[in-house]
């Protein structure tokens, strides 16, 4: 992520477009070509299982249930809990997402 990071300002139109990830063009990488990257990057390491985004949210999440995280928190959160793990920041939710209970 960091190397992505440094590279990421060198990329066309980078300054005009506040999207993490680009694609070749400088347009916003889209869930589509996010997918087959990631499918890629499987195949290439061996991986027989079948890998998609919605797998790795839910590793990610089967991950912090296991170490009791709260994740009471939206479900839109635990996917920018991903990139900024990936990207070795700090994560912590800002709100908590009401529950008929509370």
């Amino acid at each position: 992520m960091r190397l992505w990071l440094d590279e990421r300002p060198h990329w066309p139109r980078a300054g005009d477009n506040p999207a993490l990830f680009l694609n070749a063009k400088g347009g916003r990488l889209t869930a589509r070509a996010a997918g087959g990257i990631i499918a890629e990057i499987a195949q290439t390491a061996g991986l027989d299982d079948l890998t998609t985004a919605h797998v790795l949210r839910n590793t990610l999440a089967t991950t912090l249930v296991r170490g009791k995280t709260d994740l009471s928190w939206s479900p839109k959160s635990l996917a920018t809990l991903a990139w900024r793990r990936l990207a070795g920041t700090a994560c912590h939710p800002t709100r908590t997402r009401k529950t008929p209970s509370s």
